[in-house]
């Protein structure tokens, strides 16, 4: 739960982030719902590939013959429980990264996370029009677009690129960075 601070800092973050990647054999899993909080913090702290991992358990839940989220891993019931679906939640929200950066969404933030992917792209819907996120990774460099009806910013590998709403904008990216 501290993790969930985000001003916590690096020196007590990262043994916790680390315990989350590694845990130790006496620690007890999250259970489906606290889930929401653990790929919260991975996101946070730019772990995608753990986080995508994480969701190979909600990949094989029609496997299992279930349609719906369960709310605590078998044996259980499929009774469509809301805090089981949190990864609808967390792909755009942490991994196309779309969120607000200032209260009423009058501004967005977006912090695009590709892990292993080569493509993204994401359509959100906002009172003003939709935040529109396509990323393409090409042979040497990273492709961003945005096109967003209110102001914010872009931000990609500790770097912060501020943007006027209205028109889309595009960044290159070399691929070392």
């Amino acid at each position: 739960m501290a993790l969930a601070y985000r001003e916590l800092p690096d020196r007590l973050r990262a043994p916790l982030i680390r315990a989350l990647l590694q845990p130790w054999p006496e620690m007890a899993r999250a259970t489906v719902y606290f889930s929401f909080y653990v790929i919260d913090a991975l996101l946070s702290a730019g772990h995608i590939n753990a986080v995508e991992t994480r969701w190979d358990f909600w990949r094989q839940l029609e496997s299992k013959g279930l349609c719906t989220t369960l709310e605590a891993p078998e044996p259980a019931r499929s009774d469509c429980h809301a805090w089981g679906a949190h990864p609808l939640f967390h792909s755009l929200a942490g991994k196309t990264g779309i969120q607000p950066e200032a209260p009423g969404f009058t501004r967005v933030r977006i912090n695009p996370q590709l892990g292993a992917s080569t493509q993204l792209s994401a359509k959100v819907p906002h009172p003003k029009g939709h935040i529109r996120v396509d990323c393409t990774f090409l042979a040497d460099h990273f492709h961003v677009l945005v096109d967003s009806p209110v102001d914010g910013s872009l931000h990609w590998h500790g770097q912060t690129f501020p943007f006027a709403a209205g028109r889309a904008l595009e960044w290159r990216f070399d691929a070392s960075n």
